[in-house]
């Protein structure tokens, strides 16, 4: 009997979408010049991203999985300059996304080219209001404003923000002050188990009791939010928040949060570049705590800051950042060690995310900044990796059964029976269609659009929770506890097998264990080559989803 096998999202096996949607279909590829990128900007699976082109300035749009209703709850984080018109780019962005109502509004600080586009001075779109009297128009922040409060300046931008802000609140809106290590922790439901949480602000780090010295500027001041799902995607915003001593600015903020992070289990999969790019942003320290696969930084060609710093091009190809994506080009010319490579999309860069994968895409015919045509840009990553083209599809010995639990002892059959395949070598595979059999004729279909990262441990189980979390969870193939037999057969051909019988280390409660030194498709055929698992996970001895120790 032939049963379909059921995808378990929580890990990192994923379903890679080759081009999947608007015009780019095909093998993936590198950034190209004078090919339009996915005009459509509707927001696609369970949580969407929008990295807005504003120019050197800074807008990320969030939407949640859709609702019962057909909308998405939704998040603003800054929303541009002046000039260009951030409030205008950023309408243009919502519309297109079909938001009609923004429920979170977050400055992330006071700086023109994050809240210009909230505000309507010299002429410029606002986000939230009509006009210049605060009178209630557009998108608007309908449940909440999250700031950092009353700021002493004398600028108008900032002077009618904060007006507007206290208008709004006389309607009722909340407003959510970041001062003193107030709301830290504070998380804001996105729906479908997502939610946004504020995580720094005003020199204070989430789980940090002590405020960071020397916090002055405003940019050390910067808000960040962690946006976190059900499956491990982990998203970072920070603002223009710094982590290094450069000027005036010696407030050391990345490092405390990222530490911080790193302690809650955060293993970032996208990281929102902080203070585009600048070198005193992005420090080495925040990188090594966070892990990320994707960088993405919001810059402008003809800025006069020198965004982004050669120092930060170097620290994310030194902490090995899968794929660095831009907005537009920069103003530096650098000379990067390592095989980190900008992708500049000259538009807007959205990130759809579905359970544990998730796309990265330009989007928008045209930049909102430049006018230029927006270039092609479209990779696939799970929350393991990144890939750039069609995954290969296995031959014999590329995987090999590592480890079999046939016979648990905490939980019974149906509850606790497992086994465990590893990638062999760096390659990705394509499992699509490949049958896990025994001599007894049951077999296990793998469905469609499945791989298998470099490396990696891929854990079936008969039942969603034996212990640990599953890679795959199936039905109707039933491990025999003394002698039995499992093949891998992709194509018509065996990639790897195993039979085992009394001649192996057998013991209720202990998982049959690959000897690492012995993990090949030849070698483990051999009774020798396997022991008893000795290290216990949440109910039995085995290490499911990891390396084996080597046998005794």
């Amino acid at each position: 009997m032939i049963r379909a096998l059921q995808w378990n999202s929580l890990v990192w096996l994923g379903a890679y979408l080759l081009g999947g949607c608007g015009p780019n279909e095909g093998p993936l590829q590198r950034t190209t010049e004078g090919v339009g990128a996915r005009i459509d900007v509707a927001a696609q699976g369970d949580l969407a991203i929008y990295a807005s082109d504003v120019g050197n300035g800074d807008a990320t749009l969030i939407l949640g999985p859709e609702g019962q209703d057909g909308e998405r709850l939704s998040m603003l984080i800054d929303a541009g300059k002046l000039r260009a018109d951030g409030g205008r780019i950023v309408n243009a962005l919502l519309d297109g996304a079909g938001v009609g109502l923004l429920d979170y509004v977050v400055a992330t600080h006071y700086d023109a080219d994050h809240i210009g586009g909230f505000v309507h001075v010299l002429g410029s779109d606002s986000v939230l209001w009509q006009d210049d009297s605060c009178a209630p128009g557009g998108p608007r922040g309908d449940r909440a404003i999250i700031d950092l409060g009353h700021w002493p300046s004398s600028t108008r931008t900032v002077e009618q923000y904060l007006a507007c802000v206290q208008a709004d609140v006389a309607r009722g809106v909340e407003h959510v002050v970041v001062r003193g290590g107030q709301h830290l922790g504070r998380s804001f439901d996105l729906g479908g188990g997502y939610a946004a949480t504020l995580v720094a602000g005003d020199g204070y780090v989430i789980d940090t009791a002590q405020r960071v010295p020397y916090v002055n500027t405003p940019n050390e001041h910067s808000i960040s939010v962690w946006v976190h799902g059900p499956q491990g995607f982990d998203f970072l915003v920070t603002g223009d928040l710094i982590g290094r001593r450069l000027g005036s600015e010696n407030a050391i903020v990345e490092p405390v949060l990222g530490a911080a992070l790193a302690n809650r289990g955060v293993d970032l999969e996208v990281l929102r570049v902080g203070h585009h790019g600048a070198d005193n942003a992005t420090t080495p320290e925040l990188l090594a705590h966070l892990q990320p696969e994707v960088a993405i930084i919001s810059v402008s060609a003809q800025n006069s800051f020198g965004h982004p710093g050669c120092g930060t091009y170097q620290a994310l190809a030194d902490l090995s950042v899968q794929r660095l994506v831009q907005t537009q080009a920069g103003a530096t010319s650098c000379s990067i060690a390592g095989e980190l490579t900008p992708e500049v999309a000259d538009g807007s860069i959205a990130v759809f995310v579905t359970g544990a994968r998730y796309e990265v895409m330009s989007i928008g015919a045209f930049s909102g900044a430049t006018g230029r045509e927006t270039r092609d840009l479209h990779f696939g990553c799970t929350i393991s990796g990144c890939f750039d083209s069609a995954p290969a599809r296995p031959l014999p010995g590329d995987l090999v059964f590592t480890e079999i639990m046939s016979n648990p002892a905490a939980r019974s059959d149906r509850d606790g029976e497992w086994f465990e395949l590893t990638v062999m070598g760096d390659a990705t595979y394509d499992l699509s269609g490949c049958m896990l059999e025994d001599d007894d004729r049951d077999a296990i279909l793998i469905g469609p659009e499945h791989f298998a990262s470099g490396g990696a441990q891929v854990t079936f189980a008969r039942s969603p929770d034996p212990g640990f979390v599953p890679t795959f969870i199936y039905d109707g193939l039933i491990l025999a506890n003394t002698a039995d037999e499992l093949q891998l057969v992709c194509d018509g051909e065996v990639i790897d097998r195993v039979a085992w019988d009394h001649s192996f280390a057998l013991a209720p409660g202990a998982s049959l264990s690959l000897d690492p030194n012995m993990g090949d498709a030849v070698r483990n055929d051999d009774a020798s080559a396997w022991c008893l698992g000795t290290l216990e996970f949440a109910t039995d001895l085995g290490t499911p989803n990891g390396a084996n120790p080597p046998c005794p």
